[in-house]
């Protein structure tokens, strides 16, 4: 239930600031969190709030996490296959 020790003083900040309803589903977003992001990402954003002491919940926890994940621009060259008959020793 707690991935972390970061994690687990979340959930007891929260339940100390909502009723037990509450603190469950806001922590639930945070796990969501850990799940769409990285659990590592969100410990590093849990762990600046509670710090502050500031009641980590999950609006407060996304701006510090990673939005856009770049894709590098990959080229695959066509393999010249007349090789690949050399190899296997195939005439034309």
């Amino acid at each position: 239930m707690y991935p972390n020790i970061s994690f687990r003083k979340a959930y007891d900040m929260l339940r100390n600031r909502y009723t037990n309803e509450s603190a469950n589903k806001y922590y639930i977003e945070l796990l969501y969190l850990a799940k769409m992001y990285s659990e590592s990402e969100v410990t590093t954003a849990l762990d600046k709030l509670l710090k502050d002491k500031v009641v980590p919940k999950s609006h407060l926890v996304t701006p510090h996490l990673i939005q856009e994940v770049k894709i590098p621009d990959v080229q695959v060259d066509q393999p010249d296959l007349e090789e690949y008959n050399q190899l296997l020793g195939v005439q034309k």
